[in-house]
């Protein structure tokens, strides 16, 4: 999905200072959005939590997909013992 919207992870950027002040001391300026988003764990999780916020839709549907799977994880170990 980042790698779709760039201009997003343009725009999180641009706000770090006002929205995660901690966060503009890890951001590398000589370095692309992407980049950043790439290389700092820190700043990944930051944007991906703006996407959730700004794109909830697609992530419910991801989250219902792996619930589904988890559930049947665990009926297979539930079986097993």
């Amino acid at each position: 999905m980042v790698q779709e919207a760039p201009a997003f992870v343009e725009e999180v950027a641009q706000t770090l200072g006002t929205d995660a002040p901690f966060l503009r001391r890890r951001y590398d300026s000589g370095q692309t959005a992407i980049e950043n988003y790439r290389q700092s764990l820190f700043f990944a999780a930051h944007v991906n939590t703006k996407l959730r916020q700004q794109y909830p839709d697609p992530f419910a549907a991801l989250d219902q997909e792996f619930a589904r799977k988890a559930a049947e994880i665990d009926r297979k170990i539930a079986a097993l013992t």
